[in-house]
């Protein structure tokens, strides 16, 4: 398929539109952009794919602000906690939020981070008729993608990665259903049943019973150190690591095929205090071995959100996992505080290779229980999180946030955790910089300054070590990462964007005689970002990139996108052309791109080469559209030329 052909086709589309549409202000996309942004080439290492699916989630259950509890305003993760309590004391004293512009105006909040908020959040002032939901009823999404490569098939029997889901959402009940195939493994028609089937029903009540969930679900109380099985908090140097999250259950309606929980769930609130129950028992990925001395045992494998090889497919579901929770909070005025308790068992003893240094504190046994005390508190110019977790074990991990707004327009963030080596929670998925909350102590500062009207400032330290051996370290290890970021908004139409970003990190190195050695790894990026909105429809962006790495390879980018979005023919096109060239892939570039609803993409660039990407979607009536992607990547490495190109398509009906 030739990608000119595509765009000319998309060009043709919209001459054939009506002009004179608004623009869509803020999307989904927007914010995961920037988040990727944030994270920078540790984008590569986290999922974002349970981020993607709850943003798009909330775009159907906004939340209505002027009414809401600060619990409530929680539910806008990804607003610092200081700017959800500016936010709650703001409306306390002043009333309702009338427009997004006054939002804009508060202390911490800016511009771009107000209209990042409007397809989330409802301005209907108390007493008033709630507007009829966005989404009230049936819900089905049906997603497919392929790859080729040189205009083949990815090798395997059955290329497509396809997936279905269903929201039913009535009143105070809400039930989902996911089924989805990847690349691979053979299609659920000819199986007999889905590779993965998911579902659950939630109901929401209003007094003494706050909620009870059946089937699928995720949970999180406190900082997430001791119970989070959803949305796992990201350091980020210059943005919000989303340390504000709100407590409790919700349905889990990812493709992710695992950081779940199976079974049954309760919420419970008696004036200001809260309880939470739940029991899961669901399979683990896991290799099975039989020894003379040891008997049968399991060795769990590292979570696997997909299954698209031979080894992940042997091992899938080959552990049984029985995991039981209760949590209690008490609330008074502007404070907070709580206490989980955990315990996961399972059917065969698990086993880590004691042999292996790196392995030497993995968790050994049938059985593992978990208790955390959390605490959040909020006074005058001060918010501070915190959750102190022991294990069975022994091992202890603690995780505390303060943010201090020093003045109106100059806020300063900390974030200290410490995983023991020793510690294990089955369930944690507390802040931290790697995937895995355990062997990491850190410290990281942040700030942000405004400047002037329009000019903010932002930067972030963060130090971290690891006192254990670890992967690709066989040494107790170090790092430093950093990152300076500014930007101004000359107007509403224009904007421009700077920013230096530089990561070190200690780890293995070849030595002269082919043992490890101790080494290093670091990078410096430099990104520049112009933007413009020259009319309410259309909107364009570049991005120039440069990076070098401590071994001294060089790489470089130019990306330029356009976007174009229409109300009246319902119509988004959004188009990318990249230019790319590195001398290696250590200094290979991370970019967000567009993707489906539910999905992200954060591909790499590196060698010499180009990749173009073409994103349209359409609204075929008034309740169903249908989302549409295309990339073509060319890539030139030493003698190998690669050419691969993706197709997906989603279709999304509302009923």
């Amino acid at each position: 398929m030739n990608l000119n052909l595509l765009t000319y086709a998309l060009l043709i589309s919209l001459l054939l539109c009506r002009a004179g549409l608004s623009a869509q202000v803020a999307s989904s996309e927007r914010i995961i952009e920037r988040i990727a942004a944030n994270l920078g080439g540790d984008a590569a290492v986290h999922d974002l794919t349970y981020l993607a699916e709850r943003l798009s989630d909330m775009t159907e259950n906004r939340v209505a602000i002027n009414s809401a509890s600060r619990e409530e305003l929680s539910e806008l993760f990804f607003l610092t906690p200081w700017q959800i309590e500016t936010l709650a004391r703001h409306i306390e004293r002043t009333g309702p939020v009338v427009s997004l512009y006054e939002i804009a105006l508060l202390p911490g909040f800016d511009r771009e981070s107000a209209e990042l908020m409007e397809p989330f959040i409802d301005l209907t002032t108390p007493g008033m008729p709630m507007p009829r939901r966005l989404f009230t009823g049936h819900r089905v999404i049906v997603s497919s993608a392929l790859r080729t490569t040189d205009g083949r098939a990815d090798p395997g029997r059955y290329p497509l990665r396809s997936s279905v889901r269903y929201r039913l959402r009535s009143g105070q009940l809400t039930a989902s259903l996911v089924a989805a195939k990847d690349q691979g493994e053979m299609p659920a028609l000819k199986a007999g049943s889905p590779d993965f089937l998911s579902g659950g029903i939630h109901y929401s009540g209003g007094g003494v019973l706050r909620g009870i969930t059946a089937g699928d679900f995720t949970a999180r109380f406190g900082l997430g150190v001791t119970v989070n099985s959803g949305y796992k908090p990201f350091i980020t140097l210059t943005g919000n690591s989303f340390t504000g999250q709100r407590e409790g259950f919700s349905l889990y309606s990812s493709v992710n095929e695992d950081n779940y929980l199976r079974g049954i769930a309760l919420s419970l609130r008696r004036g200001r205090s809260d309880l939470h129950l739940f029991h899961s028992l669901r399979n683990r990925d896991a290799r099975i071995h039989h020894s003379e001395h040891a008997g049968t045992y399991a060795v769990i494998l590292s979570t696997a959100p997909h299954h698209t090889t031979l080894s992940s497919l042997t091992a899938m579901n080959r552990l049984t996992e029985r995991s039981s929770g209760v949590a209690f909070s008490f609330s008074h005025n502007n404070f907070r505080t709580g206490m989980v308790l955990s315990h996961t068992s399972f059917d065969l003893p698990v086993r880590a290779d004691r042999e292996t240094p790196t392995e030497l504190y993995r968790f050994s046994g049938r059985d593992n229980m978990s208790g955390g005390v959390n605490y959040r508190f909020a006074s005058g110019r001060t918010v501070m999180a915190g959750e102190v977790s022991l294990s069975q074990n022994g091992g202890a991990a603690t995780a505390h946030t303060v943010a201090v707004r020093c003045s109106d327009r100059f806020i300063v963030n900390f974030i200290y955790r410490n995983y023991g080596r020793g510690y294990y929670s089955h369930l944690s998925g507390g802040p931290s910089r790697g995937s895995h909350t355990i062997n990491e102590e850190g410290l990281m500062a942040r700030a942000s300054f405004e400047m002037a009207r329009g000019l903010f400032l932002y930067a972030g330290s963060d130090l971290w070590r690891s006192p254990w051996l670890k992967r690709n370290s066989t040494f107790p290890s170090q790092g430093l990462n950093s990152e300076a970021r500014i930007r101004y908004e000359y107007s509403r139409e224009l904007y421009s964007e700077l920013s230096i970003r530089r990561g070190y990190s200690e780890r293995n190195s070849s030595g002269e005689t082919g043992l490890p050695a101790r080494g290093a790894n670091g990078h410096t990026t430099i990104r520049m970002t112009i933007g413009a909105r020259p009319t309410e429809t259309i909107s364009a962006q570049i991005n120039l990139f440069g990076k070098e790495n401590l071994s001294g390879e060089r790489g470089s980018m130019l990306a330029a996108d356009l976007e174009y979005s229409a109300r009246n023919r319902p119509i988004t096109v959004w188009l990318r052309q990249a230019l790319f060239t590195t001398e290696g892939f250590g200094a290979g570039l991370y970019l967000y791109e567009r993707d489906m609803l539910y999905g992200f993409s954060i591909p790499v660039h590196y060698g010499r080469g180009s990749r173009s990407v073409a994103v349209t979607s359409f609204r075929l009536t008034d309740n169903s559209d249908i989302r549409l992607k295309y990339a073509a990547l060319v890539r030139h490495t030493e003698n190998i030329m690669l050419r691969q190109s993706d197709f997906k398509m989603q279709f999304r009906w509302l009923f």
